[in-house]
């Protein structure tokens, strides 16, 4: 399958600052950040991401062989909360995909989030 595996957490230093690669990538048991959003994209279907890169409104922090990592302000994720996301792949009759609103809207829209971006071919 070509696409994205796209993942949206919340940092365990409470977004007070952009996430940098050493706390993006820590994996102890400590570092557990809730999930707030999930879903897997088609092709194109993390081109948000990059405009907001290219904007300089979020800030890849990490890049691997399959796994990209981003940071990014709660602001400029709320789109979620009004659509499905941008070209989620569809099983059987309807898209699928993971939107924890409550915890989302619960977000200071200054708040510095992680996107996960993971090469699902």
């Amino acid at each position: 399958m070509l696409g994205w595996g796209v993942g949206i957490f919340k940092q365990k230093n409470g977004g007070r600052s952009p996430a940098s690669s050493d706390s993006a990538m820590a994996d102890d048991e400590d570092a557990a950040m809730p999930a707030l959003a999930g879903w897997d994209a088609e092709i194109g279907g993390v081109d948000w991401i990059y405009e907001l890169v290219k904007g300089e409104k979020a800030y890849q922090v990490h890049k691997g062989w399959s796994l990209r990592i981003y940071t990014v302000q709660a602001k400029h994720i709320m789109f979620l909360l009004k659509s499905p996301p941008p070209c989620v792949f569809t099983y059987g009759d309807r898209p699928e995909y993971y939107v924890d609103e409550q915890q989302l809207r619960s977000c200071p829209p200054e708040e510095w989030l992680i996107v996960s971006v993971c090469d699902l071919g």
